[in-house]
């Protein structure tokens, strides 16, 4: 420990004052070791400093008065204190050494067979294994945090194994399971393409090939299937996961099922082409038919027919009898002109009762 780090704190428990001097001359030789040692003098005033847990390591000894330092060792405990705690004892006992760790005491020293050397290794061991303890415990907790976040993510979580052949499967999360109906286990050890179905020439598949050759991130969009053969949009974003060398062992895909999305836009899109009433073509549509109507007759030399029909008597049967059967008529209406048109006619609505229809040739 260099100079710049604070001591560590020692609390010795012991009820013996002749013990206590003894141990502070014994660490006095402990060699390369920084540190402040405090003593309290009983079981009641050891328990107290236990549970103000404000050391960095405790020595205990196993005979304090009528009490025994083991009980002080199996709160400690009981309490999930992370430092650690030597038993000091004045005879030697393999069953009582035994039942020291089993408490949860780092080590077992007894009185009278260990020199200040052998002691300050023991205080280092001690706090070299309660550290590699902790941050052990901490990388658990994180990982236990990891998964629970995986778990609990709406978006559908896929890992692969890159160094496998064939990069199998190793885990999907929950939202997997819901988006594509597969459970987990009917999936693990197999490839991603399963999802694919029969499309496997759409551009995002060559893309996801290459980027993962070069093991690089991607982001696409695939039409992809359920276990039911329903079929959905995927959003997808694939990224390398190297080791702590820069390997890349693993690629990890999220997935957001967008197929409403796509629907709602695809809707959009309509609308913003067609009539909502009748579904047919409205003004701009029929602008963009009548341009390439104009054109393909002007190049090819051939007639353009347009017509415009406006309804006669309309506007009474709104005022009379309500916009609603005012609809319904116009839908009628619009219903009867198309089915006596030809395939490449347009029929379009104008607004309120006026139709064009547009005939090439």
């Amino acid at each position: 420990m260099s100079p710049t780090e604070r001591p560590l704190h020692l609390l010795l428990i012991e009820d013996d004052e002749d013990d206590f001097l003894i141990i502070r001359d014994l660490l006095r030789q402990a060699g390369k070791l920084n540190y402040v040692l405090d003593w309290v003098d009983s079981f009641e005033r050891g328990l107290s400093a236990l549970d103000e847990g404000a050391y960095d390591l405790y020595l205990i000894d196993y005979r304090l008065g009528a009490d025994s330092g083991l009980e002080l060792v199996r709160h400690a405990s009981a309490r999930g204190m992370h430092q650690p705690l030597i038993l000091l004892t004045g005879q030697d006992d393999s069953e009582l050494d035994a039942r020291a760790l089993e408490l949860g005491a780092a080590d077992y020293l007894v009185k009278g067979q260990f020199d200040g050397r052998l002691l300050g290794r023991s205080i280092r061991y001690a706090l070299e294994r309660a550290s590699a303890s902790e941050r052990l415990g901490r990388s658990n907790s994180r990982a236990a945090l990891l998964q629970r976040c995986l778990e609990a993510s709406y978006n559908g979580v896929v890992i692969v194994d890159a160094l496998a052949p064939d990069q199998p499967i190793i885990y999907v999360n929950p939202a997997f399971e819901r988006i594509t109906g597969y459970r987990a286990h009917e999936v693990l050890g197999r490839n991603c393409r399963l999802l694919q179905g029969s499309e496997t020439r759409q551009p995002g598949v060559n893309e996801i090939r290459r980027c993962m050759t070069e093991q690089r991130e991607v982001h696409v969009v695939l039409r992809n299937f359920r276990k039911d053969g329903s079929a959905f949009w995927n959003d997808l974003y694939i990224a390398p996961l190297p080791d702590e060398h820069g390997l890349v062992t693993h690629f990890i895909g999220v997935q957001n099922d967008i197929t409403e999305r796509k629907r709602f836009e695809s809707e959009l899109a309509y609308n913003a082409s067609h009539d909502v009433l009748t579904g047919l073509p409205n003004r701009s549509l029929l602008e963009d038919r009548l341009l390439q109507g104009c054109q393909i007759a002007r190049r090819y030399t051939r007639e353009l027919a347009v017509m415009l029909i406006d309804l006669d008597g309309f506007k009474p049967i709104n005022d009379t009898l309500g916009h609603a059967i005012g609809d319904r008529i116009l839908v009628e209406v619009a219903q009867r002109m198309a089915a006596q048109i030809r395939p490449g006619d347009t029929l379009a609505r104008l607004g309120g009762d006026e139709f064009v229809v547009v005939l090439p040739d």
